[in-house]
This record gives C-alpha cells, structure tokens and sequence, in this order.
C-alpha cells in the first residue's frame, strides 16, 4: 500500500525576502503536473509541516516556489532557509480551478495580499495557454505597496491582460490605484458576459467582492473561491477542514461559489 504520507527531498534554490516577514523560497524541484489552486505539504524535521499553495513559473523554468509569512516555528525556519538547505515536500493535493471548462470564457482574477498565490499560478498557466482564454482581467489588491507581491511580473503581464493594482494607504511613490480592491469593480470594468471570476483573499474580501460581482449579474456558478485557509494534512485523515459534507483537502480548495453556499461556515 502507497504511503499517503510519503514525501519527496527538495533543495533551496534560493530566497528571495520580499517584506520583513515574507520570503519567496525557489527550490529546485518541480511538480511533473498540477492544476493552478493545488497545493503541497512542506516540512522540516522537528519544526512540523504546513500547507502551501503551488506556483511553478516560466520565469524560474518552472522550478517549485512558495511564499512563506513568518508567523510561527515552522514559517521562521522557511523564511530564514539558505540556498542549499533541505526540505520534504508532498502532493499536489486536492483540486484546483477547473480551467479546462472555461475555454474560450472571459476570466477575471481578484487576490488580496497573499491570498495571490493561487491566482499567480492561474496567471502563469493562462500565460502559457493564453489562446485558449478571451479576454483576461487581473486584480489584486493589499494594504500598502509593499504587500502587492510580483509587482514587476504583474506588469509585464498587461502585454495579454487588464492589470488593476491597489493599496488601502501608500505613504511612498505609488503610480497605481488607492483604495479597496471593490473599487475597481464597477458596471464598466467587470461584466458577466462569458465571464468566470476567481478570487482569493482574506474572508472579508471575498463577502464584499461576490456582492459587487452578483450585482454586475454574475450567477453563483461561475464564480470561484480558494478556502486555502482551511487546509490542514492534505489527505482529509485530520478531520480539520471539514466543512459540511466536504473536505477542503480533498474536494477543494477551490470551489464554486454555489458549492460554498451549502457549506457551513464556507467563507
């Protein structure tokens, strides 16, 4: 019988410390296939191990990074990871967006702060697959400037997209937009015509956004959320991300707003 907790050896590449409490962590490994949303376990012996939501650009030759806050043991020691070092990885694990069923739709994007990642590995597979997509909207929005992660990668990506940034307060040079992520959304810039909308972000993000999109007329099955926040083993054995009847682990993160609705305590 396969070991469900069989993990994998993986070698930093490099870390990148983007914020005083978040780091960009390369490693040289890469998942063969995985679907933009998925997820991985990385650990470290004798500091634990947590989930963390994959992103394998082009720009790195496709080479496996996560984004890391610095909040606690096992997030100090991948912060503070040096080029060289070891970690265990496993998965991918559970079900990203289902990007084979929104050929030739309109795809509009919504991240809060680190809630980017998921949506950046979307962008990246959109990227490589832009002629399968129509036209491709990107928001993302964060407290101050230096919390909008990838910011040069975002703009190149205006070669095939709308990019919209936006920051709650900037007391330095800020060329873009000031003010709620909800701001950009108006009648003019999002319409449900052939459109999906992903989101993910922080829960106060996604109450306030599904209310603007649901009063541009999009219906609740055409809008994705990522409940990445609830993962926890990976493989549905903890019983902590049950929610209802469905497992995160498993049946998520990413589902159809209309999936979140039967779910208690969903967003």
């Amino acid at each position: 019988m396969k070991n469900p907790f069989f993990s994998q050896s993986a070698k930093v590449k490099k870390n990148e410390k983007l914020t005083g409490k978040t780091a960009l962590v390369t490693f040289d490994y890469e998942f063969n296939k995985f679907s933009p949303g998925q997820f991985l376990m990385l650990s470290i012996s004798g500091f634990g191990e947590a989930p963390f939501g994959i992103m394998q650009p082009a720009c790195e030759n496709h080479k496996l990074q996560v984004l890391v806050n610095n909040v606690g043991a096992l997030s100090d020691k991948i912060y503070n990871l040096k080029k060289n070092d070891m970690v265990n990885i496993r998965g991918p694990y559970g079900n990203g967006f289902p990007v084979f069923n929104w050929k030739n739709k309109n795809i509009s994007m919504f991240a809060g702060g680190t809630g980017v990642v998921p949506i950046k590995a979307l962008i990246d597979y959109i990227s490589l697959n832009r002629n399968k997509f129509d036209d491709i909207q990107i928001f993302y929005g964060a407290k101050t400037p230096e919390f909008i992660f990838f910011q040069e990668e975002l703009r190149k990506c205006k070669k095939f997209a709308s990019v919209m940034l936006t920051v709650e307060q900037s007391k330095e040079k800020w060329d873009e937009n000031t003010g709620l992520i909800t701001n950009l959304i108006t009648p003019k810039t999002v319409t449900a015509d052939k459109c999906i909308a992903a989101l993910c972000g922080p829960p106060i993000m996604y109450k306030f956004v599904i209310e603007k999109l649901k009063k541009n007329g999009f219906e609740n099955k055409d809008i994705y959320v990522s409940l990445e926040r609830r993962m926890r083993c990976g493989i549905g054995k903890c019983q902590h991300c049950t929610c209802g009847d469905k497992y995160v682990c498993l049946d998520g993160p990413v589902f159809s707003y209309d999936e979140v609705l039967k779910m208690p305590d969903g967003i």
